[in-house]
């Protein structure tokens, strides 16, 4: 029984890095992390079309479905979540470099002081992630788009509401890629799921613009 826990809890620890394969031309389209990479992929077909998941939706709309190949497993004690997001920019520039025509989101070239935007309304108090948000000068929408991360999730880690530490990780680091400073989702007070030590912040509906 202590084995069985003991390796249950390893696997807990571990966290996959993936490609999707179009299965017509054995083409890599996308590198994503994942504790669970077919539990994830299951959730990449069921997404809604948009642009970035096209060739999803072109699958689906023949029938088929999208491989895939788990390209590395890590486990580590220390900030695994910092590490595997390191391992899985690795895999998206190798295959970049070899001609992959990944769907990932590639960072923009930094705006300029007058092409900044605000996020969220300065009438009332922001927390540190609203505050960060603005001073990145980044939209919503903007955001969304260069860290992957759905409006959905962003509204709620807005709201104070807790998020897989993933997504919380791309934010902050597409955040970084703006700020003067470095951020981190704990300095930020954004709530990830199953910490319970997280400080979260109830933001207002109203605090958030699409």
């Amino acid at each position: 029984m202590q084995e069985e826990s003991n390796e249950q809890s390893r696997i807990n620890k571990q966290h996959q890095v993936y490609a999707l394969i179009d299965p017509r031309d054995k083409t890599t389209h996308y590198v994503g992390v994942s504790k669970n990479a077919y539990s994830r992929l299951a959730q990449h077909v069921s997404e809604v079309e948009n642009e970035k998941r096209a060739w999803l939706s072109e699958l689906k709309r023949l029938g088929l479905s999208p491989e895939l190949q788990i390209l590395e497993t890590i486990e580590n004690d220390q900030d695994i979540v910092s590490i595997a997001l390191e391992r899985e920019k690795h895999w998206i520039d190798r295959f970049s470099r070899s001609g992959s025509p990944l769907s990932n989101i590639i960072n923009v070239p930094r705006m300029s002081s007058k092409e900044k935007h605000i996020a969220y309304s300065t009438d009332r108090e922001l927390n540190p992630f609203q505050q960060a948000v603005n001073d990145a000068g980044l939209t919503v929408a903007q955001l969304s788009k260069e860290s992957d991360v759905s409006h959905n999730t962003i509204a709620k880690v807005a709201r104070g509401m807790p998020v897989n530490a993933y997504l919380a990780a791309r934010l902050c680091k597409t955040l970084n890629h703006y700020l003067n400073e470095q951020v981190t989702y704990q300095c930020l007070n954004i709530a990830i799921v199953g910490n319970r030590r997280t400080k979260v912040y109830k933001a207002q509906d109203s605090d958030f613009e699409r």
